[in-house]
């Protein structure tokens, strides 16, 4: 995943990186034993909104969005898939506090126990 921000103030160089990490660490994690597999076989729907904040020494984030997929798995294998990311979040550190909005189409690869998001995930200010 490629992960862009441009801008001289810190906030705003600072600010995306915090916020995609709360928005990133928000969404359910995969299935930690090698044999369960998270898809089986089939054509995958799903939706879910997320959530969440970090705090550590001084940076405070936090974020919120909704997150949609399609997945298609064959003989244990991704066949194709998206995962669309809309989200919204506050990063406040020593430099300053700032704002960010996220939107990102990924596409899905890897196998039904090891799915990954690929592509660019697009940050601004609102």
């Amino acid at each position: 995943m490629v992960i862009r921000s441009v801008g001289r103030n810190p906030v705003r160089r600072l600010g995306p990186w915090v916020i995609v990490a709360v928005l990133l660490a928000s969404l359910p994690a995969a299935p930690t034993s090698a044999q369960e597999l998270a898809f089986p076989d089939g054509y995958w729907v799903g939706s879910a909104i997320f959530g969440g904040e970090i705090s550590q020494a001084d940076i405070f984030a936090s974020g919120n969005g909704d997150v949609s997929f399609d997945l298609e798995v064959e003989d244990g294998q991704v066949k194709g898939g998206t995962l669309d990311l809309t989200g919204r979040g506050t990063a406040t550190t020593a430099a300053g506090t700032g704002d960010l909005t996220v939107s990102s189409v990924l596409d899905l690869s890897g196998t039904a126990a090891h799915i990954d998001a690929n592509g660019t995930l697009g940050t601004r200010e609102p």
